[in-house]
């Protein structure tokens, strides 16, 4: 279930949580709530979302709240990809040192 643009999420009580959009993936049991810097700074927007964390804390699903910020997407993600790049080899390396390490040596007895 995806929302776009200005929408009411949940009357909770006497609030109003109006977002900019949100991403409700049942199958994952993943929430994701994009806020822009308005509502990032807003304390009433921070606190109208605690009803919706809990809700979704009870349903134990992931609520992952992403916010708009300042810096330059397109320097700050290819530097995020460059290093990703760079990291899974040695990750990969890492997990196939520790199964080497891990795996029991088998001894087989020769005949003669």
């Amino acid at each position: 279930m995806l929302y776009k643009n200005k929408i009411l999420v949940e009357n909770y009580g006497k609030r109003k949580v109006t977002l900019t959009k949100i991403n409700i993936q049942n199958e994952k049991k993943v929430v994701a709530i994009w806020l822009t810097g308005e509502e990032k700074n807003s304390m009433e927007t921070q606190e109208s979302l605690l009803p919706l964390y809990a809700e979704y804390k009870e349903k134990k699903y992931l609520v992952a709240v992403f916010q708009s910020g300042n810096g330059n997407l397109w320097d700050l993600t290819s530097d995020l990809l460059c290093y990703n790049r760079k990291r899974i080899p040695e990750l990969e390396l890492k997990k196939e040192q520790e199964l080497l390490v891990s795996e029991p040596i088998q001894e087989t007895a020769l005949s003669i």
